[in-house]
């Protein structure tokens, strides 16, 4: 079930201004969406994880179950917050994983898939700490430009996560933001849930470390989803401003956790 602090999609739900969403009978896009109540059993169209995985890959995680429909943060009720990086895994993954780490802490990363080569051991790494992966699409492209194979995109973006770590995704972040109806269609064969942000420091723009922490730490408020990068174009600034970010969150109080707790879903584990 979609959780109570989601409200009635509307014909301008897709824009860049993320909004929480429920299906709602006789709303336009109540084709696209009127699947989505059913949200975490088995679809058919849904890749099969690895037959086999080497051990390491089956330590931590193995998937998450959807949390709901399309949402930009969690109940304003529970003292939580969702850090989450796009972009991952680059060269700043484990540089970031060392950070929550020392701090106790956890996150949400989505996957740029393509991007994954050599690196699935810091995946990998993540998902052993106890942080969670969503997918973020295989090439990184505008959604809803035609042409563009939304089932594909995902489907191969999921398999490339599962077949590097063993982890399941269940959530997707699109790239620059952008969806549409099609996009959520796919989502909901593949029984997936949209994830955006409520709080976006645009540390893609590196206006530097204290600013990036400082917008974080003024906006945030309980149940937020927070949007960074993982990514060398932050010029290292995210890196650095997350320290200050995961004290001053110590210091009002909120507790870091994955986008699935946060939302109400449950992090599966091997075995």
């Amino acid at each position: 079930m979609v959780p109570a602090w989601g409200v009635a999609c509307t014909d301008v739900w897709w824009n860049r201004e993320l909004a929480n969403c429920r299906p709602r009978l006789g709303a336009s896009l109540a084709i696209a969406v009127a699947a989505l109540s059913g949200c975490g059993g088995n679809d058919a169209t849904a890749p099969a994880p690895p037959a086999s995985l080497p051990t390491a890959q089956r330590s931590g995680y193995s998937g998450c179950t959807p949390p709901g429909a399309f949402l930009r943060h969690g109940s304003r009720r529970e003292q939580k917050v969702a850090l989450t990086f796009d972009d991952t895994p680059s060269a700043t993954t484990l540089a970031l994983a060392k950070v929550l780490s020392d701090h106790d802490a956890k996150a949400t990363f989505f996957v740029f898939a393509n991007q994954i080569g050599d690196q699935a051991g810091s995946l990998r790494r993540l998902i052993v700490d106890g942080s969670e992966l969503g997918s973020h699409s295989y090439s990184h492209l505008n959604m809803t430009e035609p042409g563009v194979d939304v089932g594909q995109e995902v489907r191969k973006a999921n398999s490339a996560i599962e077949a590097a770590t063993g982890f399941t995704p269940c959530l997707f972040r699109a790239p620059y933001g952008k969806l549409d109806p099609v996009l959520v269609r796919q989502l909901v064969r593949l029984d997936m849930t949209m994830i955006g942000w409520d709080v976006d420091p645009a540390d893609w723009e590196h206006p530097g470390a204290e600013v990036i922490a400082s917008r974080v730490l003024k906006d945030v408020r309980p149940g937020s989803i927070v949007v960074l990068h993982d990514s060398p174009e932050t010029q290292g600034q995210t890196i650095r401003a997350l320290p200050a970010i995961l004290d001053g969150l110590a210091t009002k109080r909120l507790e870091t956790v994955t986008v699935t707790e946060l939302l109400g879903g449950r992090m599966l584990r091997q075995g």
